[in-house]
């Protein structure tokens, strides 16, 4: 079931199914139980991306990111550091 439409915007912000569905295959990770979450977040990332705030490569280099922080979970992030401090 999907709750919203982001073929449209998707296409409005010129990001290619090829990589609509890689944004998607991101967001299931990130929300596996979630639904709805993980269709809003693609949503507001292809918002994102059609208004100029972020760019398509920047969106995919978080998926990278988060691939990386998975299979490495002893890397800490930035943030996780200073917290740690």
């Amino acid at each position: 079931m999907r709750y919203v439409d982001c073929d449209k915007v998707a296409e409005e912000a010129g990001i290619t199914p090829r990589e609509l569905a890689e944004l998607r295959r991101f967001m299931r990770r990130e929300f596996p139980g979630d639904e709805l979450k993980r269709e809003l977040h693609l949503l507001r990332a292809c918002v994102a991306i059609r208004d100029g705030h972020i760019r398509l490569e920047d969106a995919l280099r978080l998926k990278v990111i988060a691939d990386d922080l998975e299979e490495n979970p002893r890397k800490k992030r930035r943030s996780d550091r200073k917290r740690s401090s």
